[in-house]
């Protein structure tokens, strides 16, 4: 009996334990307000609602997170019931094969230079669909469509920066539209990046050399500039930052939307 009781209490606080935010009004900040922030990830985000949609707006300049969410996608869950549900989402980009080609002939890796990401140009070839998934049921969504219910804006302030918002009807997330979200969670959620060589082989900057947990810390969450927690100077310049790679984007969070 003291068991069960000692795992309901474990599952009770697993559930309950996501922070809370609270939306702001559409009208009532900039775009380039970003109030809230992921640590691991390294990206800063904003959430504010209109009268009948939520918007999400990102922001990053963690170069392992945005080759992250350009190769393996980036997708937003929404769960009615506070938890972490992943039956209702939206993805976009759409994942590839999670694997990234290192060429080991380059001359950066010859000389141990870390390589230029040309990340304008990976969105310019990025696919212009994206998935919306509610229950089983899966809906192709045109970002380039402007009569198109959900919305989703990607762009590379420069080689080194993206900004992502998403607008996405209430209706969207549940039929009973926002009565149905005062007990709303979302997770933004992008896969881990698998580092391959062409010849197959796994680059050994994913072996023991480097670790997650050094990437901690950075730039506050209205800060601008490098965000990450790991200067230049604390890396060997012939270790490209791979390790990082090969960890997982996900926060979840939990929102009361603004009336």
């Amino acid at each position: 009996m003291r068991r069960l009781i000692f795992f309901s209490l474990i599952f009770f606080c697993g559930c309950s334990s996501l922070e809370l935010f609270t939306s702001l009004p559409e009208n009532a900040v900039t775009k380039n307000d970003y109030r809230f922030y992921d640590a691991n990830s390294k990206i800063r985000y904003q959430i504010t609602n209109e009268e009948k949609n939520l918007i999400i707006r990102l922001n990053t300049v963690e170069i392992p997170t945005i080759m992250k969410i350009l190769r393996s996608g980036l997708t937003f869950y929404f769960d009615v019931n506070g938890k972490k549900q992943t039956k209702v989402y939206f993805q976009y980009p759409i994942a590839h094969n999670g694997q990234m080609s290192v060429a080991p002939e380059r001359p950066e890796f010859l000389k141990g230079q870390r390589p230029e990401m040309d990340i304008k140009g990976m969105l310019v070839k990025a696919s212009k669909i994206g998935v919306f998934v509610s229950n089983d049921k899966t809906e192709e969504i045109s970002v380039l469509s402007p009569n198109s219910e959900i919305r989703v804006n990607v762009e590379a302030l420069n080689n080194s920066e993206i900004t992502y918002e998403l607008s996405i009807p209430f209706t969207k997330i549940s039929a009973n539209g926002t009565p149905a979200l005062s007990n709303l969670s979302i997770g933004i959620v992008s896969e881990k990046l698998e580092m391959h060589t062409k010849t197959g082989s796994k680059h050994e900057g994913m072996q023991e050399g480097g670790s997650p947990g050094g990437m901690q810390g950075g730039t506050p969450p209205n800060g601008r500039g490098r965000q990450g927690g790991m200067q230049d100077s604390d890396r060997p310049d012939d270790e490209p930052n791979m390790a990082s790679m090969s960890t997982s984007v996900e926060f979840w969070f939990k929102v009361d939307l603004a009336k």
